[in-house]
């Protein structure tokens, strides 16, 4: 079944005898960028109702389902009604940034041990969990995001220690901000973004515990990004 779904969806897969899920794991990771991917997701949850009479007992299904729906919704995209929709339409023709993040991250000397992307999959499992952990999501997240910062003061700007204190994000990107690694204004940008991270953070009005959650989460993610390309640019020319 599975390779009359992901051929159907031009994906290319070819399943060995015991060893099934590996290689439709390996197929669709290997083909994550192609339309197909989305489209073969989008199936999946127009006909879950088919698919979970194929699995017994039925609970397997229904949590692995749960899973899945939540992963999605990281990724910006909402189950409903039986729809695969995008929470924000803008990003449907965009591959979800911590797919970019961590490859970016990979290519820097900024996290040589994997304890950065550590504490992003933290903070996607922590998502995940049933029930979620909000805060330990957005907290993995803020420790993310404080690491690549600090990283990039101890291995851009060989200061003397005492020019900053490494313990203490605002002190960290204030001086990043005096090596004019980012103005001012970036610098406000980034701080408040910490500040929503932050424990005891107001929620915005409106929004569930689960919404606030994801886009405290999709701003550090952001951050992140922003910091670790903006590292990369300045490595190339110096």
């Amino acid at each position: 079944m599975a390779v009359v779904l992901l051929s159907k969806h031009g994906l290319r897969i070819s399943i060995e005898t015991g060893r099934e899920l590996f290689d439709i794991n390996n197929a669709l990771r290997d083909q994550a960028q192609l339309a197909g991917c989305l489209a073969v997701l989008d199936e999946v949850v127009r006909t879950n109702g088919g698919l979970s009479n194929q699995v017994k007992p039925r609970y397997r299904f229904t949590e692995r389902y749960d899973d899945l729906k939540r992963c999605l919704l990281l990724d910006g995209f909402l189950v409903r009604e039986r729809e695969l929709a995008p929470v924000d339409p803008s990003i449907s023709d965009s591959a979800p940034i911590e797919d970019d993040l961590v490859a970016g991250i990979k290519l820097t000397d900024l996290d040589p041990h994997g304890e950065i992307v550590g504490k992003l999959n933290d903070s996607a499992e922590s998502f995940r969990r049933n029930a979620p952990d909000y805060n330990a999501c957005l907290t993995n997240a803020r420790v993310a995001l404080e690491a690549i910062a600090r990283e990039i003061a101890r291995r851009k700007f060989h200061a003397d220690p005492s020019a900053y204190d490494a313990t203490k994000w605002g002190s960290i990107v204030a001086h990043l901000r005096k090596q004019d690694f980012f103005s001012v204004e970036e610098e406000r940008g980034l701080v408040g973004v910490y500040a929503f991270l932050s424990p005891g953070a107001h929620r915005p009005i409106g929004l569930t515990e689960e919404e606030a959650c994801r886009l405290g989460r999709s701003m550090a993610l952001s951050m992140c990004w922003y910091l670790v390309r903006r590292y990369a640019d300045h490595q190339k020319a110096a």
